[in-house]
């Protein structure tokens, strides 16, 4: 997945680079503070990964870096572990940027 994003000229991990873009533009940054969740299917914050997992493989499947096989046992294994009781998912971390214009 990250590299598909890389080859089309996006960059996954570009959170850490905003505070210095933002300072080089003239804003003060506030705060940088890191987002990270443990949920469960019951969780409404579980249907982000659900759409990540079925929309990326399918991307993935159409640009030919991902066999049909291959992209549906990783559905598959999704499913198998939101119906398996005591299921956690640690979602991606991200980084909330708050900065003010100078």
């Amino acid at each position: 997945m990250i590299a598909s994003w890389r080859a089309d000229g996006g960059e996954p991990d570009g959170g850490r680079a905003i505070p210095g873009w933002l300072q080089a533009s003239g804003f003060t940054v506030e705060s940088v503070k890191p987002i990270i969740e443990v949920v469960t299917p019951s969780d409404f914050m579980w249907q982000w990964p659900r759409a990540f997992v079925k929309n990326g493989t399918e991307r993935l499947q159409a640009l030919g870096a991902l066999d049909a096989a291959r992209a549906q046992r990783i559905r598959d294994a999704f499913d198998e572990a939101e119906n398996t009781p005591g299921t956690r998912l640690v979602t991606p971390l991200v980084l909330e940027t708050i900065a003010r214009a100078n």
